[in-house]
C-alpha cells in the first residue's frame, strides 16, 4: 500500500470530489441540493467540473463543480497526515433563493465497517476498528446533522420530498452522518476531520486545526512548496499539467487491493470497477516518475507487472469483465522502466521487473515472429476466453490502435492467429525495449545476457531496415507478407526512436513528419496519413491525433540529435492540449487533427492519463533524462525558461535561463551556470567529479560555483584551473576532478 503521508487523498475510483482515508475507509463527500430542480448531486465528473492543483500526496487539492446552475470551489488541505480540512465555497449563486439551496457534507464509511455518531452539541464523531474520527467546524455550523445508512440517503430524500420535509434519523448507529447547511446562511462550509486512536486526541487535533482556516492562503502555499512547475514564453504550466493529470487519476481499487494511476476514472464503472490496459500502465509509470512521484510510479510498475501471464506475455487488458491473456499491447515497459531508473536511481524496480520483462520479450520473439525475419506480426493466441479471441479484431488490439486503417487490408491467418503483415511500429518498439533491457542486464551484472540482448536488438533494427523501408515512397511502413506496403501512419517514424535509419533515411523520414499534407497537420501527428480518405473519418484511430504518436516521434528526433525539429514538433503538438487545459482543464483522449478540438466526437474521454505525454514532451524540452542525453537541462536554443521543484535521483532541482544565463540549482544553491545558448547534457554532480556536455553554437563559459577542482578536463585534455571554463564552438565535455 502507500505511505502514511498520502493516506488521505482523492482515491475513489469514480469520484474526484471526495477525500478518502485508506486505512479506515472513511470518506468526506461534499454535495448540494436544489429545491428548484428537486435534485441532489455529489459532484461527479461532468462537463462542468474543473480540476486544478493537486499535490501528489493530497496535501492540497482544488476543484470546481456545478449543480443546478450554482458553482462551488471545493478545497482540501492537510494539517498533518491524520487531519484534513474541507473548504467549500459558493463562487456562483444559484438561480433560486439561497434558503432553498443546501450544501451537504456526508461523513462516513461506504463499506459499512464503521459507525458515525451525531452528538447533542452538533459535533460528529466516528469509530472503526481502533480508530476514532472527530469532526469540528470553523465558521457556521450545520443547521443539523442527520445519521444515514448511505452517503446519498439524505440528499435523495430531500430531492424526493423537498427541503422542508423531516428526514428521519437512523435508530441505530449508522455508517454516515450528513451535515446540512443552508446556502443563504452558509455560502462557505469549513470543517476539519482528524483521525487518531482515541476520541480525545482526534477531537483535540480537529479543534486545533480549525484555526488554520484563518491563515488558509499561507497554509496552501506551504502545502504546494515543492510543487513541480514550469514557465516559458510559449507554453506555461505544462510541467504542472503532467503532475495534475496523474494526481487526479490516482485511485485505490479495493477489489484488487492496489493503488495506481487510472487511465480515466470515469471508465471504471463500465469495466466493472477497475481495469488495466498494459501500455497505458507503462506510460503511467513514466509520467509519475517525471512528476517526481516515485512512490506512485512504483505502484504503477507493480500494476503493469500484475498483467504477466503464464505464457509469458503481458495481458493486453484485464478487468472484472475481461482477461485478454491471448494478446498483449505494445512493448514499451523496457523503455519506460529504464527511464524510471535513469530518473530515480531505483535499482530495486529494475531487479524485480527484469525477469518478467525478459519473459515477455522472449514471448514476442517466439509467438509473434515467424522465424524467417526478426519482425513482429500482430496476433491472438489460443489461450484464455477474452472477447474476440481468435479473430482479426483481437490481433489488431495488440497495436493499441484498434480500428486503424493500417490494418484494413491485412489478411488474418486463423491457423496461426497472426496478421499476414509485418508491423513497423511494434517491431521498432520491441527493438528499443530490448536495447533498454540490455542496459538493465549490464547494470545487474548479467554481461552475457546484455550482449545477447544487444544482438537481438541489432537483428530487429537490421530487418526493419531491410524489409520495411519503402524505397519508392521514402518511408518506413507496415508490409504484407506478399511484399506490398501498407498505409503509413506515425508508426512509420518509430524506427527513429529505435535508432534504425541511416542519415539518408532519417532525412527522408523528417520530410514526411513535417509535411502538412501528410502528418504535420494543425494538430499533429494525425493517426493515419492525411492523404488517405480514412483521415477524414474523424473516428478514434481513423483521422484523430493521439499523444503517444507524437511522443515516440519526438523521442526519435531527440535520439538523432535533431533538436530543432524536435522542438518544432513539441511546440505544435502541445498547442491544443494547452488550449483545452487552460480553458476547460481537459486532457482529451484524442483530438481533431485539423481543428484541434477534443469535443467534436463522442469517442474522446475528457481526462485521459496518457494524453499527459503531450505536456511531458514540452517539459522534456527543458529538463529531464533520456537514454541518449543522460540528465540534461536547458532549451536547445538558449531561450528563456524556468523549471522548479523537478525531481532527479532523490533531490529537487530548479533550472532556468534568464538574460542569457542558464543556471541549475539544487536545494536552493546554484551548482552550475553558463552563458552558452544551448542544452546541457550528461550532467553529473557528485563528491568525486562533476561533468557536463554541451554543443556550443558560439564561444562561452561554464562554471560550477563554489567548487575547487584538483583538475579540469575539456574533451579529455587537462587545462589550467579557473573559476570559469571557457570553451569554443562545437561539442565539449567539461569534467572537474575534485
Amino acid at each position: 500500500m502507500v505511505t502514511t503521508e498520502r493516506h488521505w487523498n482523492t482515491w475513489h475510483p469514480e469520484s474526484c470530489s471526495r477525500m478518502e482515508h485508506l486505512p479506515t475507509g472513511f470518506s468526506i463527500i461534499p454535495g448540494a441540493f436544489s429545491e428548484a430542480e428537486s435534485a441532489y448531486s455529489q459532484f461527479p465528473f461532468d462537463k462542468n467540473m474543473r480540476l486544478y492543483e493537486h499535490e501528489m500526496r493530497g496535501r492540497y487539492c482544488r476543484l470546481r463543480g456545478v449543480h443546478a446552475q450554482a458553482e462551488f470551489e471545493i478545497e482540501y488541505l492537510k494539517a498533518d497526515p491524520w487531519t484534513v480540512l474541507l473548504r467549500m465555497t459558493e463562487t456562483k449563486p444559484p438561480r433560486e433563493w439561497g434558503i432553498r439551496y443546501h450544501m451537504l457534507v456526508s461523513l462516513g464509511f461506504e463499506d459499512g465497517a464503521g459507525q458515525m455518531y451525531a452528538d447533542p452539541d452538533g459535533s460528529v464523531r466516528g469509530k472503526v476498528d481502533n480508530y476514532s474520527i472527530a469532526v469540528r467546524y470553523a465558521g457556521e455550523q450545520p443547521y443539523d446533522v442527520v445519521p444515514a445508512p448511505t452517503s446519498d440517503a439524505v440528499g435523495l430524500a430531500m430531492a424526493d420530498k423537498g427541503y422542508k420535509s423531516t428526514i428521519l434519523a437512523e435508530e441505530h448507529a449508522p455508517n454516515w452522518a450528513v451535515c446540512r447547511y443552508v446556502l443563504e446562511q452558509s455560502p462557505q462550509v469549513c470543517l476539519a476531520v482528524s483521525i487518531a486512536h482515541d476520541d480525545h486526541t482526534a477531537a483535540a487535533r480537529a479543534e486545533q486545526s480549525t484555526h488554520l482556516f484563518e491563515d488558509w492562503d499561507a497554509c496552501k502555499t506551504e502545502a504546494l512548496r515543492e510543487y513541480p512547475s514550469g514557465s516559458d514564453a510559449c507554453h506555461n504550466g505544462m510541467t504542472e499539467a503532467v503532475s495534475e493529470v496523474m494526481a487526479w487519476n490516482a485511485m485505490c481499487s479495493k477489489e484488487i487491493h492496489r493503488t495506481y494511476h487510472s487511465i480515466a476514472k470515469t471508465w471504471n464503472q463500465n469495466f466493472g470497477g477497475w481495469y488495466l490496459f498494459f501500455s497505458d500502465s507503462c506510460y503511467q509509470l513514466l509520467m509519475a516518475t517525471a512528476s517526481g512521484d516515485v512512490e506512485m510510479a512504483e505502484q504503477n510498475l507493480d500494476y503493469a507487472l500484475s498483467a504477466a501471464t503464464a505464457d509469458g506475455n503481458f495481458a493486453g487488458m484485464l478487468s472484472p469483465y475481461q482477461k485478454w491473456v491471448d494478446r498483449t499491447q505494445p512493448p514499451v515497459l523496457g523503455f519506460c522502466l529504464w527511464m524510471h531508473y535513469l530518473w530515480s536511481g531505483d535499482l530495486h524496480a529494475v531487479e524485480r521487473a527484469y525477469p518478467v520483462l525478459r519473459r515477455a520479450q522472449d514471448w514476442y520473439l517466439s509467438r509473434r515472429c515467424d522465424g524467417e525475419v526478426r519482425l513482429i506480426r500482430l496476433g491472438t493466441s489460443a489461450t484464455g476466453d477474452g472477447s474476440y479471441r481468435g479473430t482479426k479484431l483481437a490481433a489488431k488490439n495488440e497495436a493499441a490502435m484498434d480500428n486503424s486503417p493500417m490494418y484494413d487490408e491485412a489478411s488474418f491467418d486463423r491457423k496461426t492467429g497472426l496478421l499476414e503483415m509485418y508491423d513497423v511500429g511494434i517491431s521498432s518498439q520491441l527493438a528499443l525495449d530490448i536495447e533498454c533491457t540490455a542496459q538493465m542486464a549490464e547494470l545487474l551484472g548479467r554481461e552475457e545476457e546484455a550482449a545477447a540482448l544487444r544482438g537481438t536488438a541489432a537483428e530487429l533494427r537490421r530487418d526493419i531496415n531491410r524489409c520495411l523501408w519503402n524505397d519508392a515512397d521514402g518511408i518506413y511502413a507496415n508490409r504484407h507478407l506478399d511484399g506490398r506496403f501498407g498505409l503509413t501512419s506515425p508508426t512509420s517514424f518509430y524506427p527513429l526512436a529505435a535508432g534504425v535509419p541511416d542519415e539518408a533515411r532519417l532525412e527522408a523520414s523528417i520530410g514526411h513528419i513535417f509535411d502538412p499534407a501528410e502528418f504535420f497537420t494543425e494538430c499533429p501527428m494525425i493517426a493515419i496519413n492525411a492523404k488517405d480518405p480514412s483521415a477524414q473519418e474523424n473516428r478514434y484511430w481513423r483521422g484523430r491525433t493521439w499523444a503517444p504518436q507524437s511522443f515516440w516521434t519526438y523521442l526519435g528526433l531527440r535520439r538523432f540529435g535533431r533538436d530543432d525539429e524536435a522542438h518544432k514538433l513539441a511546440d505544435r503538438a502541445v498547442r491544443y492540449f494547452e488550449k483545452h487545459w487552460t480553458t476547460e482543464r481537459r486532457s482529451f483522449e484524442n483530438y481533431n487533427p485539423f481543428t484541434g478540438e477534443g469535443t467534436d466526437t463522442v469517442d474522446s474521454q475528457p481526462f485521459y492519463s496518457w494524453t499527459a505525454l503531450l505536456p511531458l514532451i514540452w517539459s522534456l524540452e527543458q529538463f529531464g533524462v533520456t537514454p541518449w542525453d543522460g540528465f540534461y537541462f536547458g532549451m536547445h536554443n538558449g531561450s528563456a525558461f524556468a523549471q522548479r521543484n523537478r525531481y532527479y535521483q532523490g533531490r529537487l532541482y530548479d533550472a532556468a535561463c534568464h538574460g542569457g544565463i542558464t543556471t541549475l540549482s539544487r536545494s536552493g544553491h546554484v551548482i552550475f551556470r553558463s552563458n552558452i545558448p544551448a542544452r546541457f547534457r550528461h550532467f553529473v554532480y557528485d563528491t568525486r567529479s562533476c561533468s557536463v556536455t554541451v554543443t556550443a553554437p558560439r564561444e562561452g563559459w561554464v562554471e560550477f560555483p563554489g567548487l575547487t577542482p584538483r583538475q579540469i578536463l575539456v574533451n579529455g585534455e587537462s587545462i589550467a584551473s579557473a573559476e570559469m571554463v571557457h570553451i569554443s564552438v562545437g561539442v565539449s565535455t567539461i569534467q572537474l576532478i575534485l
